[in-house]
C-alpha cells in the first residue's frame, strides 16, 4: 500500500526511469520536475536503490482488501436484500465473512436492516429466524 492514501504507487517503470536518470548524472531536482515526481519521492526511490540495488519494489504480505467497485457492490447488495444476513452477503458478493464484517458501512447497514425488518415482523405479530 502506498505510504499516503491519495498517493499512487511508481511503476517499476519509473522506478527504473529515475534511478537511470540518476546514474546518467541528472540532479534529484532535475529528475523530479523532468517526471513531475515529488522531490521526496525521488530521493526516496535513489536511496533504495543505493542500499538494495533494486528498483521494484517487494511484494507485500496478506491478502489485498477490497476493491472500492467490490464496496459499492456489498452496499448495492445489502440495500437490494436487506434482510440477508452477513454471512448471505459474503457468499453473494464473493468475499469472506470476515471481510464482509470489517466494513463498517456494510455492517452498519445489515444491522440497521435486521433490527427493522425484526421491529416490523413483531408489530405485525410474525416471528423471524436470525
Amino acid at each position: 500500500m502506498p505510504r499516503t492514501s491519495g498517493s499512487l504507487e511508481l511503476s517499476d517503470f519509473t522506478r527504473g526511469r529515475i534511478v537511470g536518470q540518476y546514474e546518467g548524472g541528472k540532479s534529484q531536482r532535475e529528475i523530479s520536475a523532468g517526471l513531475n515526481v515529488p522531490l521526496s519521492t525521488v530521493n526516496r526511490v535513489i536511496v533504495q536503490f543505493q542500499r538494495n540495488k533494486k528498483t521494484s519494489v517487494s511484494p507485500r504480505s496478506g491478502r489485498p482488501g477490497p476493491s472500492d467497485g467490490q464496496k459499492r457492490a456489498l452496499v448495492r447488495e445489502v440495500l437490494r436484500n436487506p434482510e440477508k444476513s452477513v454471512n448471505d452477503v459474503a457468499v453473494t458478493s464473493n468475499l469472506s465473512r470476515r471481510t464482509v464484517q470489517r466494513e463498517d458501512q456494510i455492517d452498519g447497514l445489515i444491522d440497521t436492516m435486521t433490527a427493522r425488518i425484526k421491529t416490523l415482523s413483531e408489530k405485525k405479530g410474525g416471528s423471524t429466524q436470525y
